[in-house]
């Protein structure tokens, strides 16, 4: 103590604040583990789609795992999939998803999972939205008349993707952690709000990798939802029997079939160095844990085309992928008049199930996929949540 009290003045108050900081980052980074919701559910305080639905399955158990924006968690019922082909998958996906956050969806699924196939979906490695989609008019006659502007950021993010909610009159802008337009005249942000949107909405490896480590930004206000026991689990001890699937059986027709992808996408189609080099990491950590890395695309009329399906595709040429594009060829029974949920952004539960069935073809027949090993119990939880799913969620 004495020599203590013996230290220059200034360093007994920099010794203070250096032990002050590493509290603080003890705290911080321990309630960020414990404010994670737990089930997946607005009661929870899953505000919004950030789903890691394969930390609720038993450890090693998940074959596959689909990354991706709201368009793969609209697209794929990974219980369906199960039903149809014995292989288990998961959604990792929430809405506006870059592709800088891929790599650490990887490694985070790496600690709880050994999953033999990562299926990517495609959009999130793009930004632009199709022109004359947010008019309601035909993207050709649009692109021919210069009505809208390409490459605004698509709105993928919608109000509705919480699973099972019809979308409200509110604006897109509403899901929760992301800034709301000026249009919606909306209450000036405190700084979590703007930490939150900017972490959920920045398309850096860095922002991303805060937005991953220290989720106490995006779920602060998870503390009406505390309990004692949730301070006592183990980080992520949650079950999604949906698996990460958003599902919506409101329908909203798109009368432009497939004009959408007569388009060139432009300078939107193409993908830069930095988003190649994040593509390569993706690659390499896949290959690195003999994870076979699957491109896919979903229908979706208000960001795809023809300029985007063929940048990935050569980029599947390049790297010896399989890449799936259900906008080149739409999945049998898939109907754009009754399929999606807002007009041609998002598919409803039809369109997914089109998808699903599609693709679960595909992974038996050429990627010779085969029923997942499972425990008499676990294949038991498996039929529980396929029955729940469509008893209590799909009317």
């Amino acid at each position: 103590m004495n020599r203590l009290q013996s230290l220059d003045p200034r360093i007994r108050k920099l010794m203070r604040a250096i032990c002050f900081c590493l509290l603080f980052v003890i705290l911080f980074v321990f309630l960020s583990g414990a404010f994670i919701p737990r089930t997946g559910t607005t009661e929870d305080g899953m505000e919004s789609r950030i789903s890691k639905a394969y930390r609720g399955e038993p450890r090693d158990s998940i074959d596959t795992v689909f990354i991706g924006n709201s368009d793969i968690y609209r697209a794929i019922s990974p219980v369906d999939l199960f039903h149809q082909t014995g292989i288990t998958s998961a959604i990792a996906g929430r809405p506006n998803k870059q592709l800088s956050e891929v790599p650490g969806d990887i490694r985070d699924i790496l600690r709880y999972q050994n999953p033999k196939t990562i299926v990517l979906e495609t959009d999130c490695m793009f930004s632009g939205t199709n022109p004359g989609f947010k008019k309601g008019i035909s993207p050709l006659e649009a692109e021919a008349a210069k009505v809208d502007v390409a490459g605004q950021a698509p709105s993928k993010a919608t109000n509705a993707d919480v699973a099972g909610q019809a979308p409200s009159k509110a604006t897109d802008a509403d899901v929760a952690g992301q800034a709301p337009s000026k249009a919606t005249n909306a209450p000036q942000q405190n700084i979590f709000a703007k930490c939150k949107a900017l972490l959920q909405e920045g398309d850096s490896a860095f922002l991303a990798a805060l937005n991953y480590k220290f989720p106490l930004v995006k779920y602060h206000d998870n503390w009406k939802h505390l309990k004692l026991t949730t301070f006592l689990q183990p980080r992520g001890k949650y079950h999604f029997s949906n698996k990460g699937m958003a599902y919506a059986n409101t329908v909203k027709a798109y009368p432009f079939g497939n004009e959408y992808m007569q388009l060139s996408g432009g300078k939107h189609a193409m993908l830069s160095e930095e988003k190649l080099d994040q593509f390569q990491k993706i690659y390499n950590l896949c290959d690195r844990n003999g994870i076979r890395l699957v491109l896919l695309t979903v229908p979706s009329a208000n960001t795809w085309n023809k300029g985007k399906s063929d940048t990935v595709k050569q980029l599947a040429k390049k790297y010896d992928l399989t890449y799936y594009d259900y906008n080149r060829q739409l999945p049998a029974g898939f109907d754009w008049a009754t399929d999606s949920k807002d007009g041609g952004n998002h598919l409803n539960y039809a369109g997914a199930s089109a998808v699903t069935k599609d693709l679960a073809k595909k992974l038996t027949d050429d990627l010779t996929m085969s029923p997942t090993s499972l425990t008499k119990e676990q294949k038991q939880q498996w039929k529980k949540d396929y029955e729940h799913f469509h008893k209590s969620i799909v009317k």
